[in-house]
């Protein structure tokens, strides 16, 4: 048993941890109000929903409060309901979350990459090719070709194999190129 808080106006009220819903349940009207507890019960009551399953409900109370906070709050919450759609297999929920936090944070390869996985979660090809070269783009190094090795991965999921071993023979051809330039570098030295 969890003790729930007591304000003035509210009694002391236990929550049944074996019960979730119903935890959650008696936790929305206190979200809902202006007082100090407001926000520890929302995020009490979202909790409750995750642990008793009930992500699409708990997405929606999420994106529902997002709607009226300003820029860094409402990131918050629109990451945390992508992750529960995702951990609910809400994949249509997932992805068009991950479209509105790639929409908000254009230039963060983070969330051109969440958008990439996302996509191809949803089946979405397309998206998820194009999301993938994005946050390549600004990647360096190994970080880079990892992504290309994801995106090309993504290609042959969506089906599209000849795009897939493109991606693969640039990458082949990229290393092999390093190989040879250091291999000179090494040489001139000796």
């Amino acid at each position: 048993m969890v003790t729930g808080v007591q304000t003035c106006a509210l009694p002391i009220f236990e929550l049944d941890e074996s019960q979730p819903r119903a935890a959650a349940g008696r936790l929305g009207p206190i979200a809902l109000g202006t007082s100090r507890w407001a926000g520890r019960a929302f995020t009490l009551q979202i909790d409750a929903l995750s642990a008793g399953a009930q992500h699409a409900e708990a997405v929606t109370l999420l994106e529902a409060r997002a709607k009226s906070l300003t820029d860094s709050a409402k990131l918050k919450l629109l990451t945390r309901a992508f992750e529960l759609a995702q951990r609910g297999g809400l994949d249509g929920d997932a992805l068009r979350l991950a479209k509105s936090l790639a929409k908000q944070s254009p230039d963060d390869s983070g969330a051109q990459l969440r958008l990439a996985r996302a996509a191809s979660a949803a089946g979405d090809g397309a998206s998820a090719d194009a999301a993938y070269a994005r946050a390549a783009t600004s990647a360096r190094g190994p970080r880079r070709d990892e992504l290309t090795a994801q995106r090309a991965q993504a290609r042959a999921s969506a089906k599209y194999l000849s795009g897939a071993d493109a991606l693969l023979w640039d990458l082949l051809k990229e290393s092999r190129s390093e190989e040879r330039r250091v291999g000179k570098e090494c040489r001139s030295r000796w």
